[in-house]
């Protein structure tokens, strides 16, 4: 593909129906829920108790971007959604 070609067709990702803010934010609920499932409870010998990780503790786990960031390709055009829950 011609840079041209790749340009155009980032942008038509971008703004696709197929990635409408809802569908974001469920992307990304399902990619926590995967991190989640992979990374496990964590156990804190000072309180003696399991804590399940919050979304911003997973993501600075993981360290690697979002799908949504792989997807766009760090141009979201201001339409990505964090979706924190």
């Amino acid at each position: 593909m011609s840079g041209l070609d790749t340009t155009l067709l980032k942008s038509w990702i971008i703004r696709s129906p197929l990635l409408s803010g809802v569908k974001l934010n469920k992307l990304n609920t399902f990619e926590r829920k995967v991190y989640r499932r992979i990374l496990g409870p964590v156990y804190y010998n000072e309180k003696e108790n399991w804590k399940i990780l919050t979304n911003k503790e997973t993501y600075a786990r993981v360290r690697k971007p979002t799908i949504i960031e792989t997807i766009h390709g760090g141009e979201t055009g201001g339409k990505e959604t964090t979706g924190e829950t």
